[in-house]
């Protein structure tokens, strides 16, 4: 990473600087470790390299291509045309493949609000129900709790994180979003700019567990950062593959936090409901039947407020 920082840095120094501030890198030594770690990079044609570099792209769809269990993705964004294309050819290839998804339901760009949906609907989703009735499909998204003047605040999280877990084998963190822009071109603004020409510098660093008697950091970090959304203790997620794989207790928290807030005493256990197409908050809700009168509900501050159309 340090070295990436350098090379940009000095490409920009050449570019703009005449040079004059370039730095020399600093390699620290670091002594290896047990875990297997891969740095891949996107980077802009006709910068560091004249046809720049897709490897956060190839990274995503070499480990989408080996999934056998389970696919887990959580983004800002589902845009890419390739990953999409990607996640549809493996859950058609391999049967017994669950896929979970953690989106926004708005993304900040206007325009990838219809092109998420139009990649979702790609891979087989209707979008007139809830994305938790796909048997092998489930997508949702992410809210903060409380209690405000008797009444349970809920509050959307906009999700800035870019994460990938594989089988418990394979997991990706880092800058790159799943969109055009980050990973190969800008195919979403072509309409103004020459998609190949615009692809982001980003980085990410991969995890493999090849052998997760050895290592298991893969394991750790989903058992981790579940634990967190979904509110279940540690030994539920280290254990065994559940009944209805990984993808089932997804659905169940998420079902049993609809049916609770559609309840009399209304609550959430864990932080995730399903994923609604519509484009307000208080109609998303409405969509699972979920009567906002008795809830406090915080509206999004770049959308219309709760009574109005978006």
């Amino acid at each position: 990473m340090t070295e990436y920082f350098v090379q940009l840095w000095n490409y920009l120094s050449d570019a703009h600087f005449d040079g004059s501030d370039k730095i020399a890198p600093a390699m620290p030594r670091v002594p290896a470790g047990a875990q297997t770690i891969q740095i891949v990079r996107s980077v802009t044609p006709k910068t560091l390299t004249k046809k720049g570099e897709t490897g956060i792209l190839e990274a995503y769809r070499r480990a989408i291509h080996n999934a056998k269990d389970f696919l887990y993705l959580e983004n800002q964004y589902l845009t890419n045309k390739s990953v999409a294309n990607a996640l549809r050819n493996a859950l058609k290839d391999r049967p017994e493949l669950q896929l979970t998804l953690l989106l926004n339901e708005n993304p900040n760009v206007p325009s990838y609000r219809q092109r998420q949906n139009d990649r979702l609907k790609r891979l087989g989703l209707d979008l007139r129900h809830a994305l938790i009735d796909h048997p092998r499909i489930g997508v949702f998204t992410l809210w903060s709790k409380g209690l405000e003047a008797g009444k349970i605040r809920l509050q959307r999280c906009y999700i800035h994180s870019k994460v990938g877990i594989v089988d418990d084998t394979w997991a990706t963190i880092g800058s790159a979003n799943l969109d055009g822009p980050s990973l190969n071109a800008a195919e979403e603004f072509k309409l103004f700019v020459n998609p190949k020409k615009h692809r982001s510098m980003e980085l990410n660093a991969v995890l493999l567990d090849i052998d997760t008697a050895v290592c298991g950091e893969v394991k750790r970090f989903r058992r981790s950062l579940w634990r967190e959304y979904l509110e279940v203790s540690g030994r539920i997620l280290s254990g065994p593959r559940p009944a209805g794989g990984w993808l089932g207790l997804w659905k169940k928290i998420a079902a049993d936090n609809v049916t609770s807030l559609k309840g009399c005493d209304p609550t959430m256990n864990g932080r995730i409901l399903p994923y609604g197409a519509e484009a307000n908050v208080k109609k998303q809700l409405e969509t699972f039947g979920i009567p906002i009168d008795q809830l406090d509900v915080v509206a999004e501050p770049l959308l219309p407020p709760l009574g109005q159309k978006a």
